[in-house]
């Protein structure tokens, strides 16, 4: 068997004029060695199996978030 579950980690409406070059998050995903994202830029998956870096990818999150609403705040 084969199963794939995936997990949305952010959804939200960029900001105006944001786009993979300049957005904080993609940027952080594309240095990171815990994800890789998808031939579909929208999905992204974990490169390392989640049962043994469990905290380095709940402290990806948290700060994938941090870099978000940043992001947000910076725009208004």
């Amino acid at each position: 068997m084969y199963t794939t579950i995936n997990l949305k980690i952010i959804s939200t409406v960029c900001p105006k004029d944001m786009n993979r070059g300049n957005c904080p998050v993609r940027q952080y995903l594309d240095k990171s060695d815990l994800f890789n994202t998808t031939l579909n830029e929208t999905l992204i998956e974990p490169a390392k199996p989640f049962s043994l870096a469990r905290d380095e990818f709940i402290a990806a999150i948290d700060k994938m978030h941090m870099l978000c609403k940043k992001c947000k705040c910076n725009q208004k």
